[in-house]
């Protein structure tokens, strides 16, 4: 991950731009499922049991990519 720039917003408010190699970034998305797996439900399974792949095309694969990018500080500990 690398910061590409960093622009004063307001007097606390910072606006930053970074990119993410896919690898970084698909690892991050295996660890928001692993987080997130036993509060996701699936009709016809128990509450955590479904696979990634099931939730995935349940919610849309987006669901968690998009997880990702809003807690993008918090799961690179920025």
């Amino acid at each position: 991950m690398s910061l590409k720039s960093s622009t004063k917003v307001d007097v606390n408010t910072q606006e930053l731009i970074f990119t993410v190699d896919g690898e970084t970034f698909a690892a991050a998305i295996d660890k928001v499922f692993q987080r997130q797996k036993k509060n996701i439900q699936v009709p016809g399974f128990r509450k955590g049991k479904a696979t990634k792949k099931l939730i995935e095309k349940y919610y849309g694969g987006y669901h968690f990519q998009r997880f990702c990018i809003r807690n993008a500080a918090a799961i690179h500990h920025l």
